[in-house]
């Protein structure tokens, strides 16, 4: 730590998958989607931890609505089962942290328009086409709408805040799918 700064909030975002169903999947590309999603999370928290614990302040873990629900559309179980652990990690850290003044929760975003999913949600013949029509605010999310959730965890607005996992989702992982009326 440089004299006079310090650490006061931690924003846990990185990851890669190889995607895959259970009969399809590879152990090498299981291990590589646990190594890029979860090893972030432990090792920069990690790191961080000794900081955080003389002043207090706040982690952030980016999870997904994939550690929460199964998907028929999309062939995850490593991303699943990674993300899962985020969330699961995310509240033993809480645990962890109370005492020193650390909050750390999750933020669980659903499907968000990002440049490297439009041309698969552009697709009528994708299933993240029929996904994207069915979100309950009538719209995919966007990054702001991920980073504003993320702002509030980091503020003291948030300071009652520790172990919750705030889905991002437009409300599509709350109602069960089927058409619109």
């Amino acid at each position: 730590m440089v004299a006079g700064r310090r650490i006061d909030v931690v924003y846990n975002n990185a990851g890669a998958v190889r995607w895959g169903a259970i009969d399809e999947a590879r152990y090498a590309d299981w291990a590589f989607t646990l190594r890029s999603e979860l090893d972030p999370v432990f090792l920069t928290t990690k790191h961080a931890w000794p900081h955080l614990k003389r002043r207090g302040g706040s982690v952030i873990n980016v999870a997904s609505t994939a550690g929460l629900r199964g998907s028929v559309t999309n062939k995850r179980v490593a991303h699943s089962a990674s993300k899962a652990g985020v969330i699961g990690a995310t509240r033993q850290l809480a645990a962890e942290g109370a005492a020193h003044g650390i909050r750390v929760n999750a933020i669980s975003p659903g499907m968000i328009d990002t440049e490297g999913g439009q041309e698969l949600i552009a697709d009528p013949a994708h299933p993240m086409h029929r996904i994207a029509a069915s979100v309950p605010l009538g719209r995919l999310g966007t990054p702001a709408d991920v980073v504003n959730v993320a702002l509030f965890l980091a503020s003291d607005k948030a300071a009652y805040v520790t172990g919750a996992n705030i889905v991002v989702d437009g409300g599509w992982s709350a109602v069960l799918p089927g058409p619109a009326a």
